[in-house]
């Protein structure tokens, strides 16, 4: 796995969370455009373009928004929507 320099999440998306009340709980299946896409493109920047499994070169084109958690979403812990817990993949 290539070494990641974790980045600062999208502004949209710590809005998107910040959005939070009594009503509503945001979950990572919740998650969309365009918060999904600037989360994609804030993983592809730091990651420089590159999967950091395969180190194939993604690009925002490619339209599959394919974002790995490292740590499983299964977990029971509050790394679901946790920038630092995501990843871009080929």
């Amino acid at each position: 796995m290539r070494y990641i320099r974790k980045g600062v999440e999208p502004q949209s998306f710590i809005d998107w969370k910040g959005a939070a009340s009594e009503e509503w709980t945001p979950t990572y299946q919740e998650l969309s455009n365009p918060e999904k896409k600037a989360v994609y493109e804030a993983l592809l920047q730091e990651q420089g373009y590159i999967c950091c499994y395969c180190e194939r070169r993604l690009t925002l084109d490619s339209g599959d928004y394919h974002i790995e958690h490292l740590n499983p979403q299964s977990a029971d812990d509050d790394d679901a929507l946790d920038f630092a817990n995501f990843c871009a993949l080929a």
